[in-house]
């Protein structure tokens, strides 16, 4: 994704994107957003909903890419010194995100990662699986096979 499109993210849902081109060695966040920028909506509505649930403001990405032509996106709950009687709380807040995540990892199996618009997911020749619309997907190849 795009520098521009990533400080997008990180002004309007600072708290997630705290990470965001932090150290190398203690966040897989130094890479930025490691996709392309059809995802951008998907992304950006997924953090809105997440932090609908987030009150306390303790949800932050560890790491949000492209695997296996899917949108990951990998989180942790930060650790303030919560007692005992509010794990309950947080073990629902953590199911919660999750499912989230989940919902948009498979709304991006249908999503192009180039454009955004309605794609599929597509093995290239060289075992690479991508989700794309069929015009991204032709460019793309052609550009391969060239």
């Amino acid at each position: 994704m795009t520098s521009e499109l990533e400080k997008k993210l990180l002004e309007k849902y600072p708290t997630l994107f705290r990470n965001l081109y932090g150290d190398e060695m203690k966040t897989c966040m130094h890479f930025g957003c490691d996709h392309a920028d059809g995802w951008y909506d998907l992304l950006e509505r997924t953090c809105e909903k997440v932090i609908q649930v987030d009150k306390r403001k303790v949800v932050f990405f560890e790491q949000v890419k492209e695997k296996f032509g899917q949108l990951r996106i990998y989180f942790t709950l930060e650790n303030n010194g919560e007692e005992i009687t509010q794990r309950d709380a947080r073990d629902k807040l953590y199911k919660t995100v999750s499912g989230i995540i989940i919902a948009a990892e498979y709304e991006s199996e249908e999503t192009c990662e180039i454009c955004g618009e309605p794609g599929k997911s597509r093995t290239s020749s060289h075992r690479w699986i991508s989700t794309a619309c069929d015009e991204c997907w032709a460019k793309r190849t052609n550009v391969h096979n060239s």
